[in-house]
Formats: structure tokens, sequence, C-alpha cells
């Protein structure tokens, strides 16, 4: 009897035994191998990974993990939320990556106060404490980070980056610490951002209280993440540069790279040991910058995938074996319903400044690229170092939140210029931001030069939303020659001084359009050098009222390709109010007394492209004069009663001449000398085309045709019309436009030629 039951207890316990197998086998069965996909930095030679995952896409292998450095964070982080390999490579031709990484703020996005001194300095200084402040990054990457948000945009309310469609994270080094910082949850851009900060290039990001640079100074190629996370096998791709050899070390550039390179080349090939397919496209030749060449690195890429596509289709067929995993999908419809705004970081500028710049509608349906307008239009207002926002989604709407970093520092500002009219000059400007209000800014500008000059410009935000209005006060003072000419000959020259002071009303419309309106109290004192029919010395002082539209959407203050850009003034000139003689500076009967007249102004400049390298410009510019003639009665003791109309002081009639343009009353004419032709009206138009058979090399032709005279039916009379036409040889250059014209016109009717080095005075 205990046999049988020695036997039956056998027999239901290999019964239970072969169950047993059965059911480890398929859960064996059931836990397929897990794939993690390892990219490394190494800038622009990390476009070489888009290759590589075409070939992946190509083998149908499933990727489960993906971890990645620097570059490799970036293509690795819009891959894991959804980008495949073929929208990557769009991306990554597309992209203008010389402007990505220049990180320029765009003349559309600032505002129309602002762009007069666009592209005006070559260098820009922090001053704390009235000493110059090095900047923690060459590069703040304000683009850069703009652009990840708009590309990450369908999951930045996703904080845990392990919940994307592929589980994801990236390094970054705290510079604090120099050890290594896992990047696993979070805003996502900023993650990015900080994974890719160069030392010394990208200014670092704080994120949860670290200050974070780029993650290869310590582990560029992040395979041992990946296996924490739960990949089984690794593939990795390296497109790190290897230590520089001793003859290879030939400048600052690579003894400060080789010097930062030796902590992150130690653990490359600790962390190259642990992989499984290790790929290494052909880089040779290539460095961190070389994004023009996005295509032959991508194709080096997928060259070095498919020596091993064998193993990656096998790979892809054993994951064939087990049941599909379905992975979560992150879409973004072309408009998404933001339903309010929240700001963070504001302590001296209003809220009301921000939303100004902001200019889109809440609550609304905004697409990405309207959404990244208002940020850039924020940013651009100058009053901030950083501007970022992120997604969150509440019921029925996503919640959009701006987050400032206040703009603390003041800026010392330099430039360089040199014409044949105006002679050499260096511009200096500081401005002070939020100093005597929110919303302010307080700017002095100064130009060393045989001519100098000087303004004190002050200005503040109201606070208006829409449209922006503030208030304005300047004063300016100048000082330059000129000559009178009599037809072609010289006459007569003079010695010009200024001084000016302004206050203005002015309401700012979707960053292009400005309305205003303003008085002015001027001062002229001309001293004659030479002239034998004018006074030693004329003083003309004016109190002025007047109104101006000034619209601009250029593309670019010098060698525009589109836009238009007008400026209309209404003003009426008065004799009222006289102080130069109460302060001392006007001469004893000396003083010009004029009737009260009224001039209008406009000029305004298209410009047209017709193909990407040819653009068409014109040029309108008109000035009239509305007064009573008046005449007074001399009585000469040898000749009798002489009559003498008494015409508007001359330094406020219009002049033709010159190739550019330093006050409203001067219109520049190619073919004329500066200033050379005047009247109390003036008319003219200017037709040219801008051709650019070199990046930042301009070739320009030029011509035009108008008049200057007393009456103005006689400006639009076609007889008698001056005509000119020049061609000018151009070059944006590091210190601003180099260009040589030469011109010739119908007065003098010889060739004239003109230098300009540098930035407008």
């Amino acid at each position: 009897m205990s046999s049988i039951r020695l036997s039956t207890f056998f027999t239901i316990l290999a019964i239970i035994l072969s169950f047993s197998k059965d059911s480890f086998a398929e859960n064996t069965k059931a836990k397929r191998p897990k794939i993690g996909l390892v990219l490394s930095g190494g800038g622009a030679k990390g476009l070489a990974h888009i290759g590589v995952l075409k070939v992946i896409e190509e083998c149908g292998l499933k990727i489960d993990y993906i971890s990645g450095t620097s570059m490799g964070s970036i293509v690795g982080g819009l891959y894991a939320i959804g980008y495949d390999a073929g929208s990557l490579e769009k991306l990554a031709r597309v992209i203008d990556w010389e402007d990505l990484i220049g990180d320029q703020v765009s003349r559309d996005s600032l505002s129309i106060d602002e762009k007069d001194d666009h592209d005006k300095y070559i260098g820009s200084f922090p001053l704390k404490k009235w000493s110059i402040e090095l900047p923690k990054g060459l590069i703040r990457g304000q683009k850069l980070t703009t652009m990840l948000s708009r590309l990450t945009i369908q999951a930045q309310s996703i904080k845990e980056f392990a919940d994307y469609p592929i589980p994801f994270l990236c390094i970054a080094t705290d510079i604090e610490t120099g050890k290594a910082v896992v990047l696993k949850n979070g805003y996502l851009p900023d993650a990015l951002r900080a994974s890719m900060s160069i030392p010394s290039v990208f200014t670092p990001i704080e994120i949860d209280g670290k200050l974070l640079v780029d993650g290869g100074v310590v582990r560029n190629l992040p395979v041992s993440d990946a296996r924490k996370m739960g990949a089984d096998i690794i593939i990795a791709v390296d497109v790190g540069s290897p230590l520089y050899k001793k003859n290879e070390i030939t400048s600052i550039a690579e003894v400060m790279d080789q010097s930062v390179s030796f902590l992150g080349a130690k653990s490359t090939r600790e962390e190259r040991k642990l992989t499984d397919i290790l790929i290494l496209p052909d880089i040779n030749g290539y460095n961190a910058t070389n994004f023009q060449d996005a295509e032959k690195l991508i194709q080096n890429g997928e060259k070095a995938a498919r020596e091993f596509i064998p193993k990656l289709i096998a790979m892809a067929e054993e994951q064939k074996k087990f049941a599909i995993e379905k992975k979560k999908e992150l879409s973004i419809s072309c408009k998404i319903y933001i339903k309010e705004v929240r700001i963070e970081g504001l302590n001296k500028v209003s809220e009301n400044l921000v939303l100004g710049k902001f200019l889109v509608p809440i609550p609304a349906l905004v697409s990405p690229e309207e959404l990244e307008e208002g940020i850039n239009r924020i940013y651009a207002s100058q009053f901030f170092d950083r501007v970022t926002y992120e997604l969150n989604w509440d019921e029925n709407g996503y919640v959009l939140k701006i987050r400032v970093i206040e703009n603390t520092a003041t800026f010392l500002k330099l430039g360089f210029s040199y014409d044949s009219d105006m002679r050499a000059g260096i511009m200096v400007n500081t401005t002070f931001r939020n100093l005597l209000g929110q919303g302010s800014k307080l700017a002095v500008d100064a130009r060393l030069s045989e001519y100098p000059g000087l303004k004190l410009s002050y200005f503040i935000h109201s606070g208006w939303r829409k449209p922006g209005i503030g208030l304005g006060t300047s004063l300016e003072y100048n000082r330059f020659n000129f000559y009178s000419y009599k037809n072609k000959d010289v006459k007569g020259s003079y010695n010009f001084n200024e001084i000016s002071g302004d206050m203005i009303v002015q309401a700012v419309i979707y960053n292009s359009i400005a309305l205003g309106a303003g008085l002015q109290k001027n001062y002229n004192d001309i001293n004659s050098i030479v002239s034998v029919d004018e006074p030693n010395r004329r003083d003309i002082e004016s109190l002025n009222y007047y109104c101006f539209i000034n619209v601009d959407t250029l593309d670019s203050t010098f060698y525009p390709k589109s836009g238009f850009r007008l400026y209309g003034e209404a003003r009426y000139y008065t004799d009222d109010f006289p102080v130069g003689k109460s302060f001392g500076i006007t001469s004893i009967g000396r003083s010009t007394r004029f009737e009260s007249f009224q001039k209008y102004t406009a000029k305004s400049t298209m410009a047209v492209p017709v193909h990407k390298k040819v653009s068409v410009f014109l040029n309108l510019a008109g000035s009239a004069v509305v007064s009573t003639d008046r005449y007074s009665v001399n009585v000469d003791k040898t000749y009798g009663l002489q009559v003498y109309k008494k015409e508007i002081p001359f330094v406020y009639k219009n002049y033709l001449g010159g190739l550019y343009t330093y006050k409203n009353e001067y219109f520049p004419f190619a073919g004329l000398s500066y200033m050379q032709v005047n009247g109390k009206n003036a008319a003219m138009a200017q037709i040219g085309v801008q051709i650019e058979p070199w990046k930042d090399k301009f070739l320009i032709f030029r011509g035009n045709a108008g008049k200057a005279g007393y009456y103005l039916s006689t400006v639009f009379n076609m007889k008698s019309l001056i005509y000119g036409c020049g061609v000018t040889f151009g070059m944006n250059s590091i210190i601003g436009p180099i260009e040589l014209s030469i011109l010739y016109g119908s007065v003098k009717k010889n060739v004239l030629f003109n230098v300009n080095i540098g930035y407008r005075l």
C-alpha cells in the first residue's frame, strides 16, 4: 500500500514539475530581450545618428530605451517622443544651423523702437559695478531652446521621460562638482539644452539648483545608463572625437578642447566595453560645427550601420517571435487651445509689458509657429536673458507657462564707422533697463569722431497692452561740417552745431508700426568757415510740434532682401519761446526770426525678392513746405527801396545728395555730393537691383531722379530733372558692412567715389 502511495506521489510530482517547466518557458518567452540605443555627443557629427536610425527602421528593429548625450540627446529625445528617421533627416536639412547657433535676435521680432540699434554695434559687453563682466558662455542659446520647445510641444505635459513612446534619458555635467547628472524627468527642452551646453560656448542651464553643462565632459557615451533603464542588448553609436595627438595640437583651441576631454575619453573607453553592437561612423575631417555637411554626415552614419545589417535583421526577427507591445503615440493638431497664461520670474518688469509683446490673444486656438513668434517678441524686447515656455494640460485646454529670467546687467556696446562724408568714428552705447521704473530704458549714445555727437534718451512703457503706449524724452547734440553749392561748384563751407530736446508719446502696434506725437526745442549754431555772401555766424532756434508714423518690416538693416519701411511726418515750426539768449548760447542780434510754417515729409523703401540671390528695391522720398510768403522792405541810400522775400531758415530746407541719410531733411541721391542740392520742396525716386553672388557679398546697381526747388509745382515738373546712378560692391564683415561705390550724376557730370566701412553713424 505504501509503495502504491509512493508511486502516486512521484507521478503527481512529475506532472507538477512538467507544468512548472511549461509555465517557466512561457514566462521566459513573454519577456523578450529589451533593446537599448545609445547616442553619443559630437556636435554636428551627431547628425550621423540619423543615418543609423534609418537603417534600424529599414531592418524593422524596435528600440525599447534611448540614452543620449549632447547632440545624441537631441536626436534621441526627438526620436523617443515620436519623430521617425525621415522626419529627423528633413529637419536636419531645413534648419538654418548657422542662424540657430549664431543666436542673433531676428529683426522681425524686434520692437520698432529697437530696430534702429539692431546690427549697429560690433560687440556687446555686460557691465556690473562699472566693470566689464565676461559672460558664462558666448551663446545664450535662446533660439535653440525655442526651437526645441516647438519640436517637443506634444510631450511637454509628460514630466517623466520614461512615459514617452520610447523611455528616454540624457546626461549633463554639474559644473560645480564635475559629476554626471542623469536627466530623466522635468521639462524636456531644458534637459536637451543642458545636455549639449558646451562649456564656454553655450551658457549653462540651471535645473533643480544645479548649474549644468554638456554631458560629454564626463560621460559622452551613456551605455551604463541604458543598462540601468533595463536594456538587455545595447546598440551604441559613437561620433565623439578621439584625443588629439601631439602634432595635432596647434592652437589654444586644441589645448582647451584637449584639457576638458580627458575625463570624457576615459569614460568612453569604459562604456564601450558594455556594448553589444558598436557603430562608428566615419567622422574624419569633420568637426562639431560642420552642420552644412548634414547630408554627408547622415550618409556616413547610414553606411556604418549597414555593416551590421545581418545582426540587426536577426534581432528584428527574434522580436517578431514575441507579442507586439503597442506603444503610446504623441501627436498634436495644427493648433492647440490655450486657455490661460501664467508668467514666472518677473521682478522689475511688469506683466503687461510681457503680454503686450506676446501679442497672442488668450484664450484662443494657437499654432506652434504663432506661439514661437510670441516668445521671440518677448525675448527681443531686450528686458530678458532667457524666455522659455511650457504647456501643461488642464481641463479642456492647455495652461501656458512663460518663464523669464530678467536681464540684470547693463551693456556696453561698441561700433566703428567710416564713410567719405562723415569720416571715421567710434560709437559707444550704454543702456540701462528698469533703472527708472518698470519697463524703462535709459540710453546714452556717443559718437567719438571728428564730427562728434551725444544723445541721452529715456523711454518708459505705460503698461498698456494694445497698443503698447509709452512716453519718452531725449536730449541730443550733433556737430559736423557741410558745403553749400552753386550748381556744381562749392560756394561755401560751414560748421554746424545742433542741440535738440524732445518729448514724445508713442504707440507701438504689432512690433512693426509706431504712431506718435512730440514737442521739440531745437537750436542750431552755424559758423561760416569759408563764405563770401553769408554772415560769419547764424543762430536759429525753433519750437516744433510734430506727429509721425513709422513702419518697418525689412528683414535686415543692411542689404534687406524683403520688407517695407515708411517714415511719415507732419511738423509745425515756430520761433516761439527763444531760450538761447537766456542761456548765453545765442549771439545778440544774430538769432534768425522766421514766420511759422508746416512741413510734410515721407520716406519709403521697399525690397522685393525675385530670386533667392536677387532682390529689387524702390526708394521714394519727398518733402513739402507750406508757408506764408512775406516780404520785408529795406531802405538802401544808394539803390533805394529793396524788397526781400523772407524764406524759411536754410537748415530746415530739404537736401539731396550723398549715399546715406543722417537726418530727416536729407535724402540720399546717387551722383550728388552730400547736401549738394537744396530747396524748400524736394522729391526723388530711386530704383535698384541687389545681387548676392556669394554669401554676404553684394553687388548693387541703382539709378535715381529727382528735383528740389522753391515751388512745389516746379518740383513735379519733369523738365530739368537731376539724374544719377551708381554701382556698389559690398560685404558683411565682423566690423559691419564694407562698401565701395562708384557714382555718376548729371549735375557734376563726373565720377564720384564713396567708401563706407562699418556701421552708420
